[in-house]
């Protein structure tokens, strides 16, 4: 169906603006971001795709937490070419030892004091005894002691697979912040 918005189409150069087409079952195609969710009360941490598909909510595979839907986390990384990938939530959690669980990356937790929702009150665990608060997570170069400096290239709103880039100074910004996306504006 096509889209009456004059200004819009006259804004954009195009000759006109349609509807998504849905795929064959009607659903408009979708990818999820970030891929990482946490449960907010287990704090289970660990992939979208490890539970549940992206058309369907994603329930903590815990028993005990009674199917409670899990919530995206809250961080991102991003580079200076306009790339965006998930936050290292398991090199994080790894930063002063390695893994003794083969790497098991759904091992990971998100704990809370319960004090307050600043960062500093978050520590990633690893069921391995591994573990490291997230202080500090938003300071430039907070990625570099655990070597995820370097931008993955990624591009998930484009599906999997990547781009060549060499920033070397990825930055962990909230997901829901105003500076994960910038337009570029004509003069």
């Amino acid at each position: 169906l096509e889209v009456a918005e004059p200004r819009l189409i006259l804004k954009l150069g195009v000759d006109s603006l349609r509807t998504p087409r849905p795929d064959g079952e009607g659903r408009v195609p979708a990818r999820r971001f970030p891929a990482w969710c946490h449960c907010p009360v287990c704090g289970s941490l660990r992939k979208a795709a490890s539970v549940g598909l992206v058309n369907r909510p994603t329930e903590c595979p815990n028993r005990d937490c009674g199917g409670v839907g899990m919530l995206p986390t809250r961080l991102i990384i991003a580079c200076s070419h306009g790339h965006i990938d998930d936050f290292p939530w398991f090199n994080w959690a790894h930063a002063r030892s390695t893994c003794t669980l083969n790497g098991d990356q759904n091992r990971l937790k998100l704990e809370s004091s319960n004090r307050s929702t600043a960062f500093s009150d978050l520590r990633v665990v690893c069921a391995c005894g591994a573990s490291n608060s997230l202080e500090g997570v938003l300071l430039p170069g907070a990625l570099g002691g655990i070597g995820a400096h370097a931008c993955t290239g990624a591009t998930p709103w484009a599906g999997p697979g990547t781009e060549t880039c060499g920033d070397q100074q990825v930055k962990v910004l909230q997901r829901g912040a105003s500076n994960v996306y910038f337009p570029i504006r004509d003069g």
